[in-house]
Parts: C-alpha cells; sequence; structure tokens
C-alpha cells in the first residue's frame, strides 16, 4: 500500500510540475481577452403622426434601440400583424414589451424565429393605461439604431458586466457581499451559461427609504441611477463595453393607481430586453434589500436575493415570464410548467433553470461578451 501510494504521489508531481519550477498562474481576464461588443449603427430620425405611429421601419436581423426624446412617453412595437394580434402585436411571434421612454426591440435569429424580413411600425402608448395613444401637440421624435448579433457554441461561457450600486446600510455595500450575490446569482443562470462579474462597485446613502415604481413611471430609478454615477463616476456609460446597472435598494415598491395596487418588489428591470437605451431614459436593474425584514444567509447572501436577481437578468436579456398572472404564456415552445426561473413568483420552491430556448434567446444578447477564441484561456471571474 505505502509503495502504491508513493507512486500516486510522484506520478501527481509529475503532472502538477512539483519541484522548484513554479507553475505559471492564469491570468485574470481583462477585456482584451474578449470579442468587441457589437456596434451600434444609426439607422433614422423616427417621427410620430397625430395618431402616435412612426413610418414603416425594417428589422433587418438584430436589435433596434429606441430613443424617445420624452423620456417619459411610451413606445411599443407593431410588426404590421393580423388585426386579431392586437393594435400592437402583443401576441405576435417574437413578442415585444411597452418600454418607457423608447427601449430595445430584438429580432434576432432566435426561437421564436420569425421567417424572412420583418417591418415593425412603432406606436405611442398611454403609459398608465398601456392602450394607444395620439402624440399630442407638442413634436416627438426619436433616435433609431441597429446592432447585429451572432450564435455562439452553446459551451461557451458569456461574460455579463455588472455595475453594482448600493444604497444605505444594505450588506451589498461591502465589495464581498456583492460579489457573493454575483457568483449565487450566476449559479441560478448555469444552463444559459452566462456569468456576472462585477465591472464596479459603489456603496452611497440612500436618497430615501424606498425606490417607488408608480404607475409604469421610471423617474425615480432614473434619480437613484443619475444619483450613483454623479458619486461614482465609474458607473458611467462608456460606448463599446455594455454593463448592467445594478441598483439595490433598501426597499423597493409598485404602486398602480389605476388598479389600485401596491406591493413590495423583490426586483424590477425597467426594459425588456434592457440595454442601450438613450438619453435620460432609466435602464436598470433594481433589486430589494428586504425591506428591513431579517433574512437568512446562504454563503452571505439574504435568502432568495440571487435567485431575484437571476431572474430580472433574464428579463434584462430577452425573457418574459412562462406565463403570466393573466394566463398570457410566452411565445417559446419549451417553457410549458412553473418549474423555471421566469416562473412569475421566481422565489417559489420550484422556480429553477432554464430552457434550451431560454438560454439561445439571452445568449443573442448584445451586453454580453464573448472570449476571443484565438486567446490563452485566462482566469473565470
Amino acid at each position: 500500500m505505502e509503495r502504491a501510494l508513493a507512486l500516486v504521489v510522484l506520478v501527481a508531481c509529475a503532472l502538477a510540475a512539483c519541484g522548484d519550477t513554479p507553475v505559471a498562474a492564469v491570468a485574470p481576464c481583462t477585456p482584451d481577452d474578449f470579442e468587441p461588443a457589437p456596434a451600434w449603427t444609426p439607422v433614422a430620425a423616427v417621427t410620430f403622426d397625430a395618431r402616435g405611429l412612426s413610418p414603416a421601419v425594417d428589422t433587418a436581423d438584430g436589435y433596434l434601440s429606441l430613443a424617445l426624446s420624452d423620456a417619459a412617453r411610451c413606445v411599443q412595437v407593431d410588426t404590421g400583424a393580423p388585426s386579431d394580434r392586437g393594435p400592437f402585436c402583443t401576441q405576435c411571434p417574437q413578442r415585444q414589451s411597452v418600454a418607457v421612454g423608447g427601449g430595445v426591440f430584438s429580432f434576432p435569429s432566435a426561437p421564436p424565429r420569425v421567417e424572412g424580413p420583418v417591418t415593425v411600425t412603432f406606436g405611442l402608448r398611454d403609459c398608465a393605461t398601456l392602450t394607444p395613444a395620439a402624440r399630442g401637440d407638442a413634436a416627438l421624435g426619436a433616435t433609431l439604431r441597429r446592432a447585429v448579433t451572432r450564435a455562439h457554441d452553446p459551451r461557451e461561457r458569456a461574460v455579463l458586466r455588472v455595475d453594482v450600486a448600493a444604497f444605505g446600510d444594505v450588506w451589498a455595500a461591502a465589495p464581498d457581499g456583492a460579489e457573493a450575490l454575483l457568483r449565487a446569482a450566476t449559479a441560478e443562470l448555469t444552463d444559459a451559461r452566462v456569468t456576472l462579474r462585477i465591472a464596479s462597485h459603489c456603496a452611497l446613502a440612500a436618497p430615501a427609504d424606498e425606490l417607488v415604481v408608480r404607475d409604469r413611471s421610471h423617474d425615480e430609478i432614473a434619480r437613484w441611477t443619475s444619483l450613483a454615477r454623479a458619486r461614482c463616476p465609474a458607473l458611467a456609460r462608456v460606448d463599446g463595453d455594455p454593463r448592467l446597472t445594478l441598483l439595490v435598494a433598501p426597499c423597493a415598491w409598485r404602486r398602480d393607481t389605476l388598479l389600485g395596487e401596491s406591493a413590495t418588489l423583490d426586483g424590477y428591470t425597467t426594459h425588456v430586453p434592457g440595454g442601450f437605451v438613450e438619453g435620460e431614459a432609466a435602464d436598470a436593474v433594481v433589486l430589494s434589500a428586504g425591506c428591513g425584514a431579517t433574512l437568512p444567509r446562504v454563503d452571505g447572501v439574504p435568502l432568495g436575493l440571487a435567485r431575484a436577481l437571476a431572474h430580472e437578468v433574464g428579463h434584462y436579456l430577452g425573457l418574459y415570464h412562462t406565463r403570466e398572472i393573466d394566463g398570457v404564456e410566452d411565445n417559446l415552445d419549451d417553457t410549458r410548467g412553473d418549474a423555471n426561473l421566469m416562473n412569475p413568483s421566481p422565489l417559489v420552491a420550484g422556480a429553477r433553470g432554464l430552457t434550451a430556448q431560454q438560454a439561445e434567446v439571452m445568449r443573442w444578447h448584445p451586453s454580453l461578451r464573448w472570449a476571443r477564441p484565438t486567446r490563452a484561456r485566462c482566469a473565470e471571474p
């Protein structure tokens, strides 16, 4: 037995280069180790007629980013589908959400696929009632940009860089706490092979005890984001370096005047998909630190909040709930059932995992960075 153990040790040392010659450490990843982010190119200046409709736009294959000149207005895309699919095509093959201040609209070759070119018209919506809205007396315009992405090998791991702004006395105010949060959320995104990595971290005083989303208005989110970027210049947007802005608030609320509803939020995403919204429109993910509740911690992260963040990242990268509260299901073929991270109640016990089509949708998003295949492997985050 002793001779066998000695042989094992000798073989192990040979494989690990035991002795005086040190093993070269794998260098940490840098931005140069990843493919450049997709370029956004101007398409056109968009105008709206008195009915609140824009001229038709050819989507080609990729993502369109529309920025309204009035960040308080709402817009949705109409793909010219038959009238029985609704005035703004809410049941079209590729679902498109209402966007506040503009947004990102996806038409990549990910499921559900659209055969041939798609021509869209943008239409204004009332932000409170979500019904089609006229332009009004004031002129309203928008700028439109396009980015084209490509499919990647399912075995490749994508990186989403995250700017963390932690407000008040929350556990994420410590860099170690924020790192633990992103590691735990990354574990929830294993099926998509998406790694969340901190790009910058900032801890600052909260402007209020609560961050409130009222009637789909993102004014408060925009104010908190502006405050964070003013105090922490590292959070400023940089062309060619896409990053998700994560606001960790002491408490987050949603209030809907029309429905007379108020509820606390575990998390909230301003746009589905998110990213690349220009101008003054808020573009962020909000995570509540628990609204004063004392939550047990798992590996340093309050119970349930890592999954809440992973769920919101799913929205940011283009996923909808598998089934909305009103019964409307998403447009993917393999997401039937509640055992999914994109369950509308993501903190229930069975809300885990992502399907192959969900992963494919997420992995087309232009905010993801991909390792250069010609470079030596760098250290995983």
